[in-house]
């Protein structure tokens, strides 16, 4: 009886955090924490420092790119060309809405930065033809950098995307994961081809759910770059499966529920999957998670 009691009170605490992350008692946590730690230098996505960011007081001529695409992506948002969905929140106006993701992309910065050097990683290991593969796609957020990455260095290439672009099923969630049943219903596969409208010809959509999607559709022969963000493990499982011969040695996998509270299943599946492979798997503290085959 007192693990039920206890469990029930835990997904209470999941609910609530689901839908009031970005409330106002957020906001004024936040305010509260830079007014008293007024020496942090970055705050979001799990992680909280002091010291000084790769993107500050840098000459660094990637740093300085990284910006440049991030600066291009604040500017598509606030001339509402890049619609973000995903934290859809309820503003009195389209200002105030998008002066809140602003915010939120701010707070996204180091996950994005990771995202960035992956894929030169990729680039400069891989020198075959290069495609990149994104596996749970959602807005279009994440592949903004990594196609942006390439294009500032004038690369060919070509992207894979596969999401369901609609709401997560149980069939494909296990008990740890069944909080998330009907995630996701908002997106619109019309919306994210208008958002990375300007890549069209690089880009090839693979709509389905993981794995029956991968059976169908128009797959890569060899893979420089995957990105994983399914928030399930089994379609996480099986993604890994299905690339990781595909993979070019030395090429990237960048996992992004590594080491998220609630999505502990998908590690040990990560974990399990990487043990006996040749390559290094390389933990961050924003929660993802990169492995190098060798």
């Amino acid at each position: 009886m007192r693990e039920r009691k206890k469990f029930s009170f835990v997904k209470i605490i999941i609910e609530v955090d689901k839908y009031f992350f970005f409330s106002f008692l957020k906001i004024l946590y936040k305010y509260l924490k830079s007014f008293f730690l007024r020496n942090l230098t970055f705050n979001g996505w799990g992680m909280t420092t002091t010291t000084n960011p790769p993107w500050t007081f840098t000459n660094s001529k990637e740093i300085i790119k990284f910006e440049e695409i991030n600066n291009q992506l604040i500017q598509l948002i606030k001339d509402e060309k890049f619609i973000v969905t995903q934290w859809k929140m309820k503003e009195k106006n389209k200002k105030e809405e998008i002066k809140n993701f602003l915010t939120l992309l701010d707070e996204l910065k180091w996950r994005h930065l990771i995202i960035y050097f992956s894929i030169l990683l990729a680039k400069k290991f891989t020198q075959k033809e290069i495609n990149l593969v994104e596996c749970g796609v959602c807005d279009g957020l994440s592949i903004f950098y990594a196609i942006n990455a390439l294009i500032k260095k004038n690369y060919d290439f070509k992207v894979y995307l596969y999401d369901s672009w609609g709401k997560m099923e149980k069939k494909y969630l296990n008990d740890q994961e069944i909080h998330h049943l009907g995630d996701y219903n908002y997106l619109d596969l019309n919306r994210i081809k208008k958002n990375l409208g300007d890549y069209s010809e690089n880009l090839i959509f693979n709509v389905g759910y993981i794995p029956e999607v991968l059976l169908s559709s128009n797959n890569p022969n060899h893979v420089s770059w995957l990105h994983i963000d399914l928030n399930s493990s089994m379609p996480t499982k099986e993604t890994l499966k299905f690339f990781y011969e595909k993979l070019y040695s030395k090429g990237v996998i960048l996992l992004d529920d590594y080491g998220h509270r609630s999505y502990e299943s998908t590690k040990l599946v990560i974990d399990s999957f990487f043990n006996d492979l040749d390559g290094q798997l390389i933990a961050f503290p924003t929660g993802q998670a990169m492995f190098i085959k060798t």
